[in-house]
């Protein structure tokens, strides 16, 4: 296939057929291969400017997000929408994830509810900390992890097997 002939503005015509062939080479690489522009001569692998659709994403738009962000930190996109109208879900996840660098880590927040019982452990431990500090000094407190009051139970759900037969009707 000769492309000098789909591409006629990209190819010059040679006096000689060897020109014509080195000619060709490189031009094509410019136009057709990613790293055309390496061997073409171009120095820089990084994008440059260029003309283009504008981003719709502004400072302005940032800030605005930004906003209704902060007033409420559970706000959803689907209600960010109704409260910036002008672009796109889409692009609110972009602003929030991207621009802003927020996660949705937890919906809401789990109130702590600790039991007498709770509070008597954590005082024994309290103590028995004390005590082993006044034995070991600052190694000791070199192998403690803090954290706050919040207990975690642990659930060990039961096997669909097991649900099945629950779940099942008893003829007696």
């Amino acid at each position: 296939m000769d492309w000098s002939t789909l591409y006629p503005n990209y190819f010059t015509r040679a006096k000689s057929v060897g020109t014509t062939a080195q000619t060709k080479s490189v031009e094509f690489a410019d136009i057709g291969c990613g790293y055309g522009g390496l061997l073409a001569g171009r120095q820089s692998v990084h994008d440059e400017k260029r003309s283009g659709q504008p981003s719709i994403i502004t400072d302005d738009l940032v800030e605005l997000v930004r906003e209704h962000v902060m007033e409420n930190r559970r706000v959803t996109i689907a209600e960010l929408s109704s409260h910036v109208p002008q672009i796109s879900c889409t692009l609110l996840h972009e602003i929030v994830m991207e621009h802003l660098l927020f996660r949705k880590l937890c919906p809401r927040w789990v109130p702590k509810q600790l039991t007498p019982e709770h509070k008597t452990k954590c005082m024994e431990s309290a103590f028995t900390f004390l005590q082993w500090y006044r034995d070991d000094g600052d190694e000791f407190l070199d192998r403690i992890i803090t954290d706050d009051e919040t207990w975690i139970a642990h659930f060990t759900p039961e096997t669909k097997q097991v649900n099945a037969l629950a779940s099942q009707w008893i003829f007696v």
